[in-house]
């Protein structure tokens, strides 16, 4: 897991480190706030929600293809439903390009 900074921006990358959220939290607080989260192993069995709500991001990011976020043996669409359900924006392989401006 690292967090790159900006002037205005920052990304936390969680990799696959998904069953360390309670540790990271507790270890970093607030300082892993982000404005993007490249969110936990892939978005399958991820960190608990808690652990994105201390992120508080406004973009997460699945590095997903569709077959993960739309099989039935997968839980990441749960994690994208209920992360947009608070106010945040998803994108996966399927929402197409994933250009963003990080300032």
């Amino acid at each position: 897991m690292f967090k790159v900074s900006g002037q205005e921006d920052s990304i936390l990358f969680c990799g696959d480190c998904h069953d360390l959220g309670p540790e990271i939290v507790g270890l970093y607080g607030k300082e892993i706030e982000s404005e993007y989260v490249q969110v936990g192993h892939h978005g399958h069995n991820s960190f608990a929600i808690d652990f994105y709500d201390v992120v508080k991001p406004r973009v997460a990011i699945f590095d997903t293809p569709a077959w993960e976020m739309e099989g039935e043996q997968y839980n990441a669409a749960e994690l994208a439903e209920n992360l947009h359900s608070r106010g945040v924006e998803t994108v996966d392989y399927r929402t197409g390009m994933h250009n963003f401006r990080f300032r």
